[in-house]
């Protein structure tokens, strides 16, 4: 479930065969990697790093058709490196993206236009294979530009079909770390919020039999070493909306139930649901 938005989506997408990969990382050190309107949002006081490998098909705006003589422009395969966080003055929990590499040049520069998003071009591969009742997938990055280059992944997980795919529980880790409809970037100097809509993942338990990366080196970000956790989704039916620029005169302070310095939405805030709040920022 997503927030209901007044404008109408900009993009229309596929996502599929995603891999979310987790590491616990020290907040701190996360923290002093992100803009000062924001704060590491954790799960049971631990925040997380993510390497999700996935493909994107059919990206294209809105009222543009699909143009099957020009595949490469609309389908590729992207990997990002993340975390969450919440914004300080609304309260909004979302995603803060180290770096996205994906394997198409135009959509890394529109990206970076007009999402303010830290997109880089990387050769990609994604090979499927099914061996009875395993599906055995191996993904592959290597950064082309710009720098650092040569930053890349190589993962190998299998996918037990004998499990049938679930929507993570309400306030569970796997909805923490999978089930975020916000993101936010910026462009050096201001923060922009974008927002997207699916339906809930149905995520499906997964193993990693191997995974070489420096992607998240290459972010300067420490983590913990060792197995990450693992959680695989087949696909989403995706919408995204346009960046908008984050104003601090956007929020305002004042006393809710006798706690001073409460946050409420100004006006011509994006309206959203309480439930759909929690649904975004449920972790307790």
């Amino acid at each position: 479930m997503t927030p209901h938005l007044r404008s109408r989506p900009a993009l229309r997408m596929g996502w599929h065969h995603l891999l979310f990969l987790h590491w616990r990382a020290e907040t701190e050190h996360l923290q002093s990697l992100i803009p000062d309107e924001l704060e590491i949002d954790t799960f049971d006081g631990q925040a997380y790093v993510g390497l999700i490998p996935f493909s994107m098909t059919r990206v294209r705006p809105r009222h543009l058709p699909h143009l099957h003589f020009a595949p490469k422009l609309y389908d590729f395969h992207e990997t990002n490196v993340r975390t969450y966080v919440r914004h300080r003055g609304s309260g909004e929990c979302g995603v803060w993206f180290f770096s996205l590499d994906a394997a198409s040049l135009p959509a890394v520069v529109v990206a970076r236009t007009w999402f303010h998003l830290p997109y880089f071009w990387s050769k990609m591969q994604l090979q499927i294979k099914r061996r009875g009742q395993e599906r055995h997938l191996a993904y592959a990055s290597r950064r082309v530009w710009p720098s650092p280059r040569n930053a890349g992944c190589d993962v190998r997980a299998v996918v037990d079909l004998r499990q049938s795919p679930q929507s993570a529980a309400l306030g569970s880790l796997e909805h923490f770390l999978v089930e975020r409809y916000l993101l936010f970037s910026h462009d050096g100097t201001r923060l922009f919020k974008g927002r997207v809509a699916h339906k809930p993942y149905r995520l499906q338990p997964a193993r990693v039999e191997s995974c070489r990366e420096n992607l998240i080196a290459a972010a300067n970000i420490d983590c913990a070493k060792g197995p990450p956790h693992v959680l695989f989704a087949s696909q989403a039916r995706v919408e995204a909306w346009p960046a908008t620029r984050l104003d601090p005169s956007q929020f305002r302070r004042t006393d809710m139930d006798g706690t001073h310095g409460a946050t409420i939405f100004a006006p011509h805030e994006y309206s959203c649901t309480r439930q759909a709040n929690a649904l975004a920022c449920a972790k307790r």
